[in-house]
């Protein structure tokens, strides 16, 4: 039997970004689906910098407003299984991703039913540059790298890079001494030193230069292909 309960609002809104996953996993598993889309909804919500900001890179600014609630949308209308905010970060991004392709494709396809400036050189009508598509790919190929880089690590500086992590590589971007504290919350009552802000300013560190190493040997790769 499920014991979930759901939280008044005051308690809700008092739990971090931490506590709303497995509340809404909780949620979810209860059978109580208003709940755990009220959850889901402020997770999402919680991550609208990032998403602006990823969403931002890739398109238009008059266009960002509108794909970042078609980025919302798709994810409201979505399940996960991850079951830390850090990993409902990288989700989040690759719907944001994909949503982006769905963009320019659409674009794609409305530039060839319009007519081009190479179709109509002789025209009085002047019809300017002929747009083009961004090229995404690199996004996709920067996610992999991070989860490689994220895969050789220990499961304790793994949550480190999770929780301090960059934004805009799908992590919470939280200061070295929340992250510490939050990560000696986690680890309490187990065996080892405590997580101090230097140990997460190394961490973090670390992990951006082999990030960085992976990155080179793949563009040296895609060079020499």
């Amino acid at each position: 039997m499920n014991d979930f309960t759901p939280l008044p609002g005051p308690e809700f809104d008092s739990l971090s970004l931490e506590e709303l996953v497995p509340y809404h996993h909780a949620a979810r598993r209860a059978g109580n689906h208003k709940e755990a889309q009220r959850a889901l909804g402020r997770l999402v919500w919680s991550f609208e910098g990032q998403v602006r900001f990823w969403v931002g890179r890739s398109v238009p600014r008059d266009e960002v407003d509108d794909l970042v609630q078609t980025v919302f949308a798709s994810a409201l209308e979505s399940s996960f299984d991850e079951q830390t905010s850090g990993q409902f970060g990288a989700w989040l991004r690759t719907i944001a991703r994909y949503r982006v392709a769905d963009h320019w494709g659409k674009e794609e396809r409305r530039i060839h039913a319009d007519p081009l400036v190479e179709d109509h050189e002789r025209d009085e009508e002047v019809w300017g540059p002929t747009p083009e598509a961004p090229d995404y790919t690199e996004d996709v190929i920067e996610r992999a790298l991070v989860e490689q880089a994220l895969g050789e690590l220990s499961d304790t500086h793994r949550r480190v890079v999770e929780v301090g992590g960059p934004k805009d590589l799908g992590f919470e971007g939280a200061p070295a001494r929340e992250t510490a504290q939050r990560i000696n919350d986690q680890l309490s009552g187990q065996e080892g030193d405590p997580m101090t802000e230097a140990n997460v300013h190394k961490i973090l560190s670390r992990f951006r230069k082999r990030l960085a190493k992976l990155v080179n040997a793949d563009n040296q790769e895609q060079g020499d292909g």
